[in-house]
């Protein structure tokens, strides 16, 4: 072979050699963005983020929900590692929990394998803070004693400025546990779940209200305390209004409210049967006791619903003075002007009861 053959075939060699070297450069570098892509969004983040998978979602919708949530780095990568993965029609409906800190390769496994990692609890309109306490604990969710211990002794004021002009003592706070459905990781624990109500009522109270509140002549908290008597003592949502033009109306005469449901706050918190009311009971020695003292209770009884505290803010005008029970017993309420229109509905609304 001759010099100019052993030269021309040893540049054919390093020309080939430069080229695979470009190829490996390029394969090497599209892997190492891949897996950047693909990685962690932050390590250190290890905070919770919900996010709910609903049924039918495809793939492209689930990529963007967890790139609109700061999961994952991008849509278009989620749906290439998908595919790679044979993940699309794997991917099951439900709410997850999943962190910054978790690599697409884990958030694509949970949501491929279903694996729902939050709860969902829901808390009606109405409940004390011991009733909210009971639900919870049957459900699994908290332990009943330390949830109890958490409410009355843990100071959320910080987080929660609201609180610092909130009652004093154990029932501090008592009224705030919104009642909603809510959502939270598994194995929240007491004080998590605390939160989260605490975060409900900050969304529900808006600083509109607070300024109509204040314009009213009431504060948060007395508008909180007299929601929380409507919720108790209405039996549908038409009648809020009318309840509490009752509460305001008697406030403003200094006319003891004369509440059931105070009274029945009292019997509650000694371990007593509040079902059935007797005479006896709108004695009992307690500051909650609105036949015994005028004007408010010193904090809320229970947890109004948005509706109550709408109803709180933006009373009916009427002169009413009292109501009942509706005699048709469908959960509706009779009011009127003057004791002696009331004893009538009463009455006839316990004349009903007495033939059903």
């Amino acid at each position: 072979m001759s010099d100019y053959r052993r030269k021309k075939q040893k540049k054919g060699h390093a020309g080939l050699l430069i080229i695979l070297l470009v190829i490996i450069a390029l394969v090497g570098g599209c892997v190492v963005h891949f897996q950047m892509m693909t990685g962690p969004v932050n390590r250190s983040d290890r905070k919770t983020v919900v996010v709910e998978v609903p049924s039918g979602s495809t793939t492209d919708s689930i990529g963007r929900t967890l790139a609109g949530k700061g999961l994952i780095r991008s849509a278009k990568t989620f749906r290439l590692y998908s595919k790679l993965k044979h993940l699309g029609a794997s991917f099951q409906a439900g709410t997850y929990s999943l962190s910054p800190s978790m690599s697409m390769n884990e958030i694509a496994g949970i949501i491929a394998g279903g694996k729902v990692t939050t709860e969902r609890f829901t808390i009606p309109e109405g409940y004390n803070e011991y009733e909210v306490a009971k639900k919870l604990a049957k459900e699994g969710l908290v332990n009943r004693t330390k949830f109890i211990q958490v409410v009355q002794t843990k100071d959320f004021s910080g987080e929660f400025p609201f609180l610092k002009n909130a009652q004093k003592g154990k029932n501090r706070l008592e009224g705030y546990l919104f009642p909603d459905t809510y959502t939270v990781p598994l194995n929240a624990g007491e004080e998590e779940i605390v939160r989260t109500m605490l975060k409900g009522y900050q969304r529900t109270l808006t600083n509109a209200d607070r300024a109509r509140a204040k314009k009213m002549g009431y504060s948060e908290q007395e508008i909180l305390t007299i929601a929380s008597i409507i919720e108790r003592e209405s039996g549908n949502e038409k009648d809020k209004p009318k309840i509490a033009s009752v509460i305001y109306n008697r406030l403003k005469k200094n006319m003891p409210l004369q509440m059931d449901s105070t009274v029945q706050y009292v019997l509650k918190l000694r371990g007593k049967n509040p079902d059935k009311i007797l005479y006896d009971d709108l004695k009992v020695d307690s500051k909650f006791n609105t036949y015994k003292n005028t004007g408010l209770p010193p904090s809320p009884i229970c947890s109004p619903g948005a509706q109550s505290i709408h109803a709180a803010l933006h009373p009916a005008k009427t002169k009413y003075l009292y109501f009942v029970v509706s005699d048709k017993l469908d959960g509706s309420s009779v009011f009127s002007e003057d004791y002696a229109t009331f004893l009538k509905n009463s009455s006839k609304y316990h004349s009903a009861v007495s033939k059903k």
